[in-house]
């Protein structure tokens, strides 16, 4: 039993409710596996089967999940942007570090366990949105205490290295002195002073380079479309021919057209969830930066 729904069960009501209106703030999943979106989209075609509904709480102007991310993919497959929905109340409704809890223990007891990628994602966005070590070992509590020591060192140190990378770039375009760059994101002033003289070691200088990766990633997308495009023209031409000759008819070529164009707009919706997920990072970096201080530093560190 999830401890945030409490022995008698959460406060809840079951409504209709739109995709639109739930945010991915609090995902607790690095993506989404898209067999089990299909599978769920089988379920949602078949008349005979019955899909339970998916939690959310109510959060900002919208709504926040906490189970059925694949459900509501599913839907948005069938073009459908509607579904149920149990709307789950209570005060931990209002702490971010609290949904992210609830939502990972949800999703533990769900069909798709999370794997260990999701496991040490949700770790480090408790981070960010400052929950300290003791914080996030009694909140997932119902996850071995030895696997949480080592998602919160994970998460911590890619923190951290983020943060030095941070205050490298500060120095040039802030023209901050070290101490002054060490103190405005949170870092020890050894380590940013190892990492600009790019001492090896797990604080030493080791960045990578932001326009190579992304241009790489550009050319590896842009292949595979190319590919898939020609493939797609070769078979259309053929089609053509075959309608020429009067072996098909133009209404099953227009069959064909029209399931390509379902199949873009899917595409186009996976591109505006990955672009959700990017912004959303951007937003827990944003939140780290203001609610991880100098201060703070000794508590999220984990030797």
């Amino acid at each position: 039993m999830n401890k945030y729904e409490g022995k008698k069960g959460p406060k809840s009501k079951t409504a209709t409710i739109h995709i639109s209106d739930i945010k991915n703030k609090f995902d607790v999943r690095v993506n989404l596996d898209q067999d089990t979106v299909l599978q769920f989209v089988g379920m949602y075609q078949d008349a005979t089967k019955v899909v339970p509904p998916i939690k959310v709480v109510v959060h900002g102007e919208g709504y926040a999940f906490v189970d059925g991310r694949h459900r509501a993919a599913a839907r948005q497959y069938l073009n459908l942007d509607s579904i149920d929905a149990e709307i789950l109340e209570g005060s931990f409704a209002d702490s971010a570090v609290d949904l992210f809890a609830m939502a990972l223990q949800a999703n533990c007891g769900g069909a798709k366990t999370p794997t260990r990628g999701d496991l040490e994602h949700t770790v480090m966005r408790m981070l960010e949105f400052g929950a300290s070590k003791s914080d996030i070992m009694n909140k997932l509590d119902f996850l071995p205490k030895g696997s949480v020591k080592a998602f919160i060192a994970s998460a911590a140190g890619k923190i951290q290295k983020r943060k030095l990378t941070k205050a490298i770039d500060a120095l040039a375009t802030d023209n901050l002195s070290v101490d002054e760059a060490a103190k405005r994101f949170g870092v020890r002033i050894e380590n940013l002073k190892d990492a600009i003289q790019g001492k090896k070691g797990k604080w030493g200088k080791n960045r990578t380079n932001e326009v190579e990766i992304t241009t790489a990633s550009k050319a590896a997308i842009a292949q595979t479309l190319n590919y898939a495009n020609k493939s797609i023209g070769m078979g259309l031409n053929k089609l053509i021919e075959l309608v020429e000759e009067g072996s098909i008819s133009v209404k099953a070529a227009l069959n064909v057209i029209g399931m390509w164009e379902d199949r873009n707009r899917q595409t186009e919706k996976r591109i505006n969830d990955w672009r959700s997920r990017f912004i959303a990072i951007e937003e827990a970096h944003k939140t780290s930066d203001r609610n991880l201080r100098n201060d703070d530093q000794e508590e999220l560190r984990v030797n």
